[in-house]
């Protein structure tokens, strides 16, 4: 609403609004009307329409997400990566299988080699949200590379 008020002026803290949200080519066009105050019956045609503005969204650093079977392969393929990787990456759980989530894929090139290698696709769906959700945070970030070297220890 913040925006909204600065980009066009339109005041959203006075009165009844409403938000409406449709899709475009540019991601999601959002309408904000305010309510007519003397109106008994609400409609489309009774709304004081503001100016139309586009949200500009961030634009996030890509995402990998790799999933394995076997433990033994999600030890071979994090014993491949650098530490850099490891620390922008978190390990999951989820059922019987394990999930490493990659922050920013653009960084890291030579670690989705390695981990493409030894993941599979396991049908989960490949959304984060999923996967925080549904899944057990085994370890994240520093985490990753104390547990790496233990496993290296055990090899």
């Amino acid at each position: 609403m913040e925006t909204v008020h600065k980009e066009t002026g339109f005041n959203p803290y006075s009165g009844q609004v409403v938000v409406e949200a449709t899709p475009s080519q540019e991601g999601i066009s959002i309408l904000v009307s305010r309510l007519a105050s003397s109106a008994k019956r609400i409609t489309r045609e009774k709304y004081n329409k503001a100016t139309r503005v586009t949200a500009h969204i961030k634009k996030k650093a890509s995402m990998a997400v790799f999933y394995f079977d076997r433990f033994e392969d999600l030890c071979a393929a994090l014993s491949e990566i650098s530490s850099d990787a490891l620390c922008d990456g978190s390990l999951y759980k989820i059922e019987n299988s394990f999930c490493f989530t990659l922050n920013d894929a653009s960084r890291h090139k030579k670690c989705i080699h390695a981990m493409t290698e030894f993941s599979v696709n396991t049908g989960f769906p490949a959304h984060i949200t999923y996967i925080q959700e549904h899944g057990k945070l085994v370890a994240e970030g520093k985490e990753l590379i104390s547990l790496i070297d233990n496993i290296k220890n055990l090899i």
